[in-house]
């Protein structure tokens, strides 16, 4: 028995629309071409599906064409409105509202592709207020959907080492046993790291970080390194930096944010600071939270080693990128109190 704020039908609809049939409509594709990825090419027609693994394009004349979606650049589609007031309200983190925004604009929407995007943003709704439970089962439907699924990097993973509500332990330990995927023990081990169920949570995270799927494996060993941070030596860190390199893109800004700690931990101001900056200036898009708190975290650094200047300049960019978000008001109580310097 939950608390759940969004009734469980939320989630059949959201399984049931990504079943539906996809609706034509014109579309226009930009991907790149060549061997070196220079060249552009804009093709138009109708999506009939775009997964993580490629997009298919069908033409005016009824040809088909896939093109491997590493190489799509861009998309122009036509999104209900409530699909573009859901992105409008993100941006304002007006959480809430986006969310029941989205939730419309899936019933909204007959096209499959573009309804993984919209349970993806979704995802990311959830996460922002809180809603660990639900993110997670979302993030499954969506993965269920598109095994390949470009979101990847909105796993809602605990970065932070945030104690679960009691509702959120019980949830996470029936994902930490389940066996229909590499998902739920994922992310139940992530939020049960800092339980009475960690030396469980470990066991899964070393078995998925030796035989996960790449992406899998990866989150696995970044969230095994979360209960080395404190005491992580110069040359464990040395191996963490090179193997983030080698992760997948998605899935890098969490690994980032854990080596940040352990160079900060060991007194590495600087280089800690660089590593939370890369948070919110690439992977901004999979975890805009974990940006924030990544933004906030390097200006503090800044303040240890004395640079005040370049710390108060990113305190105001949180206020000006995340705005409504706990970090802005902790940059605010930081602007204040250098003001006062």
């Amino acid at each position: 028995m939950t608390n759940d704020p969004l009734p469980p039908p939320y989630f059949s609809l959201c399984f049931a629309v990504l079943l539906a049939t996809a609706a034509t409509a014109q579309d226009r594709v930009t991907y790149s071409t060549g061997r070196d990825d220079s060249g552009r090419a804009t093709v138009s027609g109708t999506i009939v599906d775009y997964t993580g693994a490629q997009l298919t394009l069908r033409s005016a004349g009824g040809g088909e064409q896939s093109i491997p979606a590493a190489r799509v650049v861009s998309v122009e589609t036509q999104w209900p409105a409530s699909k573009l007031a859901g992105d409008r309200l993100f941006a304002e983190a007006k959480y809430d509202e986006a969310l029941q925004a989205y939730v419309t604009a899936l019933r909204d929407e007959p096209r499959i592709w573009a309804q993984r995007q919209m349970l993806a943003d979704s995802v990311s709704c959830l996460k922002a207020l809180g809603r660990i439970e639900q993110a997670g089962e979302a993030f499954m439907r969506l993965v269920q959907s598109d095994p390949e699924t470009m979101w990847f990097g909105r796993i809602p993973l605990n970065w932070q080492s945030v104690q679960p509500s009691p509702q959120l332990e019980t949830r996470a330990t029936l994902w930490l046993k389940s066996t229909d995927s590499e998902i739920a023990p994922l992310i139940g081990a992530s939020w049960l790291l800092a339980t009475r169920h960690r030396a469980a949570a470990m066991d899964v995270l070393q078995r998925l970080a030796a035989r996960g799927e790449r992406r899998v494996a990866s989150l696995a060993t970044a969230q095994r390194w979360r209960t080395l941070t404190a005491t992580v030596d110069e040359a464990e860190l040395q191996r963490w930096s090179e193997l983030v390199e080698k992760m997948p893109r998605e899935v890098r800004a969490g690994a980032y944010f854990t080596l940040a700690q352990g160079l900060a931990a060991r007194g590495q101001s600087e280089r800690a600071a660089l590593a939370w900056l890369r948070i919110p200036l690439l992977y901004a898009d999979e975890d805009r939270g974990l940006a924030a708190v990544a933004l906030l975290n390097a200006a503090r650094e800044l303040e240890r080693i004395g640079d005040k200047q370049e710390a108060a300049s990113l305190y105001r960019e949180i206020l000006r990128d995340y705005a409504g978000t706990s970090s802005a008001t902790q940059a605010t109580a930081r602007l204040e109190s250098l003001a006062g310097d």
